[in-house]
């Protein structure tokens, strides 16, 4: 029998002020932050500290933020445009 694999959990979005992301959001149970592009591609990052979720919340720049402090940092998934929940690529190294 094969283990059953935890379902997504739903994160509530916050819209914000940014060129490059459209909204973004935190589980605190399952350490996962969402972001949400303009493209429409939204990323999912694991293991993502609640202290880090709080800085991009009051960061003067997502963009920069994301850039300094969360790309290669920690693994992530990419999600289908639409939040249709499907993977398209996973990031193995973190």
């Amino acid at each position: 029998m094969e283990p059953t694999k935890k379902p997504a959990p739903i994160i509530q979005m916050l819209p914000c002020k940014s060129t490059q992301v459209s909204s973004f959001g935190y589980d605190p149970e399952s350490k996962t932050l969402a972001l949400q592009f303009h493209g429409g591609n939204e990323y999912r990052y694991f293991d993502v500290p609640h202290e880090t979720f709080e800085a991009l919340r009051t960061c003067d720049s997502v963009g920069k933020f994301l850039g300094a402090s969360i790309k290669g940092k920690f693994k992530y998934e990419r999600m289908t445009a639409g939040g249709l929940g499907r993977i398209v690529e996973k990031d193995r190294a973190a």
